[in-house]
């Protein structure tokens, strides 16, 4: 008996041991991690924070920066999942006033996505316009949105009827046509006590790169230059431009500023499927472009939708058009929760697969990926689209043919008119075809194409976590003396602003 006493006290000892040694940091990361787990995300906050302190006064910076990271990957599933339900029921109750309370109290139930947090349902920052965007039983009545679709819808058929007096046929030898050429201008203007008075602030900002379509890139001016530490990039996969800002030297409000211009042309291929070419299956572009990562990780459900999508189909252009029109006929738009998604490693092609809605990024790698699995190269192209008058942040699908090339094929942008049709009873089905017709292997010259890919790693590399990893659409920034990353990066997007102007 005295022995198994003696040796129960030896474990005991053994655990204090380990647990001194460990130091009070990484036992409070240890708890952090289980309360995260559990979904208690106040107390896993407080927690990593606790830590954080403990790590920084021991010098352990790799373990200071894991604490950083943990509570950025916690506040931005918070950041997607902002309301409890109180407020969702007042929010439900003002927009639709004439609707029984039975009503919605059902839609809360089954139609909003939510989450546990804390031991409490949160619900989707974006429920209104997804009610909207993901039920026809559902509509919001704005009483502004009739004449703002009506100003939008005249834009848009511009583009996929082109004017008569335009005398335009598509031809064969000019897939570009139509260049417009845009001055973009980015401007960030943050005051000097939002910023830590110390450390090193480094900033990535999205510059045009060079495409097919996406041609005579400038750049006139970067302010201040001397934090220009790289030539900016415009000939790679991603484009921008890299600032280094030591804090201690900003005296008075950071004030960046950079200008730039490029030419961005239309495309209209006209293909014959049975002249897209043969793949070299050892080379570089097919490999990369056909292999399953990030977010557009192929699963065998994904694979076996493609199969079921092309129906026996071997020719890539006429495969490629078939999930095209699968996509835009049969997955509803709707805003994600990227963050979230981004902070807990799910990967946008198999969300969208799963819930079968998505919008324009998420589309566009579902796109990919079903491409992809059953081996027709392709890609998700990212930046702005400016197709409606104002610059808004876009993702689109490429595909390859080899003997075209990378052709468009935009099923967000397809939907458009479909869905303005809600409040104009003028579109009529012709123009809803015309629409979805015209975004496969055409596309308007209102872009501005920042990345060829999604995931593309920054250059140089970050080592804190981004905004958002899939999309270079805002600035990207890292500064290891802001102990709050999401509050520095929310900092950044307030006093940030994107113009493009074009200029024919």
């Amino acid at each position: 008996m005295k022995k198994i006493i003696f040796l129960m006290f030896l474990m005991f000892l053994s655990q204090f041991t380990l647990s001194a040694l460990a130091g009070n940091g990484d036992v409070l990361y240890e708890k952090a991690v289980e309360a995260e787990k559990n979904g208690s995300y106040t107390e896993a906050c407080r927690l990593y924070d606790e830590a954080r302190k403990e790590f920084a006064e021991t010098g352990e910076t790799t373990k200071v920066d894991t604490c950083r990271a943990s509570v950025d990957r916690i506040n931005k599933i918070c950041m997607d999942y902002g309301y409890a339900e109180d407020k969702v029921k007042e929010m439900l109750s003002e927009k639709f006033k004439n609707t029984p309370e039975e009503v919605r109290n059902f839609w809360i139930k089954e139609r909003i996505d939510n989450i546990i947090i804390d031991g409490t349902k949160y619900y989707s920052t974006h429920f209104l316009e997804n009610l909207n965007y993901r039920y026809k039983d559902i509509k919001i009545d704005d009483p502004n949105d009739y004449e703002k679709n009506k100003k939008s819808f005249a834009k848009l058929k511009n583009i996929i009827y082109p004017t008569p007096e335009s005398n335009y046929s598509r031809q064969l030898w000019q897939p570009y046509r139509n260049p417009v050429t845009f001055l973009g201008t980015h401007t960030l203007d943050i005051p000097k006590d939002k910023l830590p008075g110390t450390g090193l602030l480094k900033l990535w900002f999205p510059l045009p790169v060079l495409t097919g379509a996406q041609r005579d890139v400038k750049i006139i001016s970067i302010t201040p230059e001397e934090y220009v530490k790289i030539p900016p990039q415009i000939d790679s996969d991603l484009g921008l431009a890299f600032m280094e800002i030591p804090l201690e030297k900003v005296k008075g409000d950071l004030k960046c500023k950079i200008q730039f211009l490029f030419t961005r042309y239309e495309q209209n291929f006209i293909i014959d499927p049975d002249n897209a070419g043969e793949y070299d299956r050892e080379s570089p572009l097919y490999k990369q472009y056909t292999s399953s990562r990030g977010n557009t990780i192929i699963t065998p459900e994904i694979k076996e939708k493609a199969l079921e999508i092309a129906g026996g189909e071997k020719n890539p252009c006429k495969a490629a058009k078939k999930i095209y029109y699968y996509i835009v006929n049969n997955i509803k738009y709707s805003l994600m929760p990227h963050l979230s998604l981004d902070a807990t490693g799910i990967a946008e092609s198999i969300y969208i697969h799963n819930h079968g809605y998505g919008d324009c990024g998420t589309q566009a790698a579902y796109f990919s990926a079903l491409c992809r699995s059953i081996g027709i190269p392709a890609r998700t192209t990212g930046g702005y689209q400016m197709i409606l008058g104002t610059e808004s942040p876009h993702f689109w699908s490429e595909f390859y043919l080899p003997n075209y090339g990378w052709i468009p094929a935009d099923t967000s942008v397809a939907q458009i008119a479909e869905e303005m049709s809600k409040t104009m009873p003028e579109i009529t089905d012709n123009d809803i075809k015309a629409c979805k017709d015209y975004f496969f292997a055409s596309q308007d010259p209102y872009r501005f194409v920042i990345q060829k890919d999604i995931d593309i790693t920054l250059t140089p590399p970050a080592s804190d976590p981004i905004f958002l990893k899939m999309a270079i659409q805002f600035p990207a920034m890292e500064c290891k003396t802001a102990e709050n990353i999401t509050a520095m990066e929310i900092t950044l997007l307030n006093y940030y602003k994107l113009e493009i102007k074009p200029l024919n």
